[in-house]
């Protein structure tokens, strides 16, 4: 899948001789895989845009592989095909739907796979600014 976040990727290393040539990369991250996580990532997107951050800050979401292709498609239309980024959460599917305090919790883990920035901020996604 295309754009899909690779298993193992190189950390973005600073010392004396690449300061200079590559600045710090920044991200606000969330978590997406409901219609009410899809609206707060909206919210938050035109909110970075009207302080003037998009240009200093990747708005990044990490998606299932089963999110409706509809929110897939809003999110790659408001922030960019290469900022929404699909993975296999098969692995924390462990408790079942609907089923105790800790269903759905563990999802936004799978966010510390950006190793490509720097600097992350997660925000949950399902929250209106």
């Amino acid at each position: 899948a295309p754009s899909q976040t690779p298993a193992i990727q190189q950390p973005h290393h600073h010392d004396d001789e690449n300061d200079a040539r590559a600045p710090p990369r920044y991200a606000i991250a969330h978590y997406a895989d409901r219609d009410d996580h899809v609206y707060g990532i909206y919210s938050i997107h035109q909110q970075l845009k009207k302080f003037n951050m998009s240009n200093h800050v990747s708005h990044v979401t990490v998606v299932p592989k089963a999110i409706d292709p509809r929110l897939k498609t809003a999110l790659q239309d408001w922030l960019g095909k290469e900022n929404v980024r699909v993975v296999d959460n098969t692995v924390l599917k462990v408790v079942p739907r609907n089923k105790g305090l800790w269903w759905q919790t563990f999802n936004k883990l799978l966010i510390f796979n950006l190793i490509e920035f720097d600097k992350v901020i997660m925000m949950d996604s399902d929250i209106l600014i």
